[in-house]
């Protein structure tokens, strides 16, 4: 069975930038075990590492940091040992400072024996006596013999414990109660491996039981998030009666702070006979949308709010009870959009073709719509769109090379066979799209 052992988690913030997010850090009768080497020592020496040997202009990645051990609580005695850490604190590097003291909890490389730590594990810098990590590491050869696995079910806000327990399986089996915030705990017990289930009442739901292992004197904390079993499930058709499948499904609540006074609490995904469901929720008000995304190349529908509204503002809302299931909240969307092929035609201001351009249809008046139709100019600047029939575009051509120049935007509906009108790069800036706002300055 698994470990439930301390990990990181890298959340990207965008395609070049990440943030470092940690998962809760265990307990030290939990990470203690866990870690090949665990210390109390001094910060001797911080070698930024190179990963290309004699590069002069290198951006370190990673930071090599000597220590000289005051006090060795696990693995074997030595008086200096070498522990890694990423240079980065976006990438959950440890911020160590040279001279000071911290108690370091490791991890090992297995191919290469290097041992590394990070902002998500328990390494924290040394508090003297305060120290409590300190202090239980310690005291473990005078501890009880035994086990110890604990946690808390987290309820909705309001909600009774009164009808929760959780059940141990496993080295020893044990049906334990929760008190009144949710707390649980069993000690004393023999160490090997377990799985620990929350039992919670009718209308409630939380996740699957879970596989531990624990060893003498060790710990695991098992906690549990749990949540109302509300449901909101229907059908995506179109006119036809024909289901729609893998079609993006989002379910909103009211939300004032937002710009349409609604935010997106979940999505999900039609299946083959174009079912969905959102489960877990709480009672409240909630509105139904299908094709969040908007129409695309491969998607020839319109987003619609259930039952048949354009907008928020106009939709029907789906107001849930506690743990109630709402079923049929069914959109129809029309007949699947026709497509039709249109010609353009790119120019410089020069008047000689613009080849190698990007040309871009944007739906007028659908600024969620993430996906336009695109092609790209040949020699003579020309190109064929494939859009949709009766629906209004924004047209646009925009350069490769930098700085970007753009052409447009020249409105039009779309018709088979339609020849646009040339467009001229002329305007000193990327996204001729922003022209459309009347809040707009060119850049300089």
């Amino acid at each position: 069975m698994k470990k439930v052992s301390w990990s990181l988690v890298l959340l990207a913030a965008n395609s070049i930038a990440f943030a470092c997010s940690c998962l809760p850090r265990p307990p030290v009768c939990s990470a203690f075990w866990d870690s090949p080497v665990v210390f109390r020592g001094s910060v001797r020496e911080i070698k930024p590492q190179d990963p290309i040997p004699g590069n002069p202009n290198f951006v370190p990645t990673r930071l090599q940091v000597r220590f000289h051990v005051d006090e060795m609580f696990r693995g074997a005695p030595r008086e200096d040992v070498i522990v890694y850490t990423s240079a980065q604190g976006s990438a959950c590097g440890f911020p160590f400072v040279q001279g000071s003291e911290y108690v370091v909890y490791t991890f090992e490389d297995k191919r290469s024996g290097e041992l590394s730590t990070s902002h998500c594990s328990r390494t924290h810098s040394y508090r003297g006596e305060q120290d409590q990590d300190a202090a239980w590491i310690r005291g473990i050869q005078n501890a009880s013999a035994g086990a110890t696995i604990f946690g808390t079910l987290r309820l909705p806000t309001g909600a009774s414990h009164a009808q929760c327990h959780v059940e141990l399986r496993g080295a020893q089996n044990r049906d334990l109660a929760v008190d009144q915030k949710g707390a649980y705990s069993a000690s004393n017990l023999p160490s090997g491996d377990y799985k620990v289930s929350a039992i919670v009442p009718p209308g409630f739901a939380t996740d699957d039981g879970r596989s531990v292992s624990v060893v003498d004197k060790g710990c695991a904390e098992v906690d549990w998030q749990v949540s109302y079993s509300g449901v909101i499930q229907g059908q995506l058709t179109d006119a036809a009666g024909t289901p729609i499948p893998r079609m993006v499904m989002e379910l909103e609540r009211p939300y004032p702070d937002s710009a349409t006074g609604y935010a997106m609490v979940m999505i999900a995904e039609t299946d083959a006979e174009g079912r969905y469901s959102f489960s877990r929720l709480a009672p409240g008000e909630y509105i139904v949308l299908a094709n969040s995304l908007g129409p695309s190349p491969k998607r020839p529908y319109p987003r619609m709010f259930f039952p048949h509204a354009e907008n928020e503002q106009t939709a029907n809302p789906v107001h849930l009870a506690a743990s109630a299931t709402m079923d049929h909240i069914d959109i129809v969307l029309p007949t699947a959009w026709k497509s039709v092929t249109v010609h353009t035609k790119v120019v410089q201001q020069d008047g000689t073709p613009a080849a190698n351009v990007s040309v871009r249809g944007a739906f007028a008046g659908m600024t969620w719509a993430v996906e336009p139709a695109t092609a790209m100019t040949d020699a003579q600047g020309e190109a064929d769109l494939t859009v949709y029939a009766d629906q209004s575009y924004y047209l646009t051509a925009t350069t490769g090379n930098l700085p970007q120049r753009c052409a447009g935007p020249l409105a039009f509906t779309a018709k088979a066979n339609m020849k646009l009108e040339t467009i001229t790069i002329e305007h000193n800036w990327g996204n001729c799209l922003a022209q459309l706002n009347p809040n707009f300055t060119p850049p300089r």
